[in-house]
This record gives structure tokens, sequence and C-alpha cells, in this order.
């Protein structure tokens, strides 16, 4: 599996409607590791290198 390299992104937030399919997608097609879960609100996910990529629950998601 392809590693994920955020080179000099130390971290970053987004909000999303769906946590279960964000899980999915960041474990299973990226591969990156549970750093810390709150059930029903959000998961952080940590990278090989340090990076760590926080996801909220919101109803309120816009694409810009």
């Amino acid at each position: 599996m392809r590693k994920i390299k955020t080179p000099k992104l130390n971290h970053i937030a987004i909000k999303v409607k769906d946590l279960e399919a964000t899980k999915e997608f960041y474990q299973d097609v990226l591969g990156l590791k549970i750093q810390e879960e709150r059930p029903g609100k959000s998961i952080m996910f940590k990278d090989d290198y340090g990076g760590i990529i926080g996801c909220i629950l919101s109803e309120k998601v816009s694409i810009n």
C-alpha cells in the first residue's frame, strides 16, 4: 500500500457528514491509523509522518 506523506503539513480539520464512511475511507483506502475517536462526534487520524487529520461530524458541510 502506498503511504501518504504530508510534508510541512502538521494538522488539518475538516467537517464531514458521515463519520463511518469517513473512517472507512481514511483507514481502508488511504491506510491511515486512528489516533483518537469520539463516537458520534469526531475522529482523528495520524499518518506515518506525524501529520494529523481531524474529521468533525457536521450537518453543515459546504464545498466551495
